[in-house]
């Protein structure tokens, strides 16, 4: 009876600490799979380097009143800026899909065809890459090659998590800092270029007072089409910070961490994703 007694025991234990784990694991791949969807918005913001060097180059053409077959725009330093971004955006994304499919315990349909180009130390236009940066993409790469090749099938989270929570808050980092210094920093350049032409328009005396009116009225359009596209960098680049902070309170709890507790650190930061999320959809209606 006693030796019955210790077995079911034991199979409780092991049933209860499977169930815990399976537990955890879901509040994981419920926290990374609201990030993935939350970083996919990055591919829905329509200003980009290159974009806004052809708007500027078209903006001087106008007021200069010139007429040419073509812009005739130099971009490739915008476009060198738009290629490091997207390649930030990838290996951040290609993280959090890994780490949902690995909380998931599937892999088998992850790939790696977005991150088949390297990021490189150096000046590219706007955006300045450090060698931590670089290193910390490197990182971010080979974390996903073992992932997919199987290398953590065994360990699974613990050490998914604890080789990529240092490279990954880099990278979250940089991405933050391109998003509201330099491209914002691009659409505060239209902002001033916009009110001076305006400015300038509207000091002409050749035109009327309707003419004068029309162009006020499109100014000021204008304008609230930039703030309206500020708001929605502004809204993705803070959601950045809850996602690099619910991937700090994963990495401290590697060790230690129950369901509850895990669930319900998480779940704060899943909020308030989803919320910028929503608020972010409704900005393009």
């Amino acid at each position: 009876m006693k030796k019955y007694f210790l077995k079911n025991c034991f199979i409780v234990f092991v049933v209860s600490v499977a169930i815990s784990s399976c537990t955890s694991l879901r509040a994981v791949n419920n926290f990374s799979s609201v990030v993935s969807t939350g970083l996919s918005k990055f591919e829905e913001i329509p200003n980009s380097f290159t974009q806004h060097c052809l708007d500027r180059c078209v903006s001087e053409n106008v007021r200069k009143m010139e007429i040419k077959r073509a812009a005739d725009c130099d971009c490739s330093n915008y476009q060198k800026a738009d290629s490091v971004t997207l390649l930030i955006y990838l290996s951040i994304r290609g993280y959090f899909d890994g780490l949902t499919d690995i909380s998931d315990n599937d892999l088998a349909h992850y790939k790696l065809d977005a991150l088949s180009s390297s990021l490189t130390a150096g000046s590219f236009g706007d955006i300045k890459i450090d060698q931590q940066q670089a290193d910390a993409y490197k990182m971010v790469s080979t974390i996903l090659l073992d992932a997919v090749t199987g290398n953590y099938r065994k360990n699974k989270i613990k050490k998914y998590v604890e080789q990529a929570n240092q490279p990954i808050q880099v990278l979250l980092n940089k991405f933050q800092f391109i998003l509201q210094k330099n491209l914002e920093g691009e659409l505060n350049f239209k902002k001033e270029k916009l009110y001076a032409f305006y400015r300038e328009l509207l000091l002409n005396d050749a035109l009327n007072d309707y003419e004068k009116e029309k162009a006020a009225t499109e100014y000021y359009q204008a304008l609230s089409m930039f703030n309206q596209q500020q708001e929605r960098i502004d809204l993705f680049a803070g959601s950045l910070q809850n996602i690099a902070e619910g991937h700090q309170k994963i990495y401290d709890n590697r060790n230690k961490m129950t369901a509850k507790e895990l669930s319900d650190s998480l779940i704060i930061y899943q909020s308030a994703i989803s919320n910028v999320v929503s608020q972010f959809n409704k900005l393009k209606n």
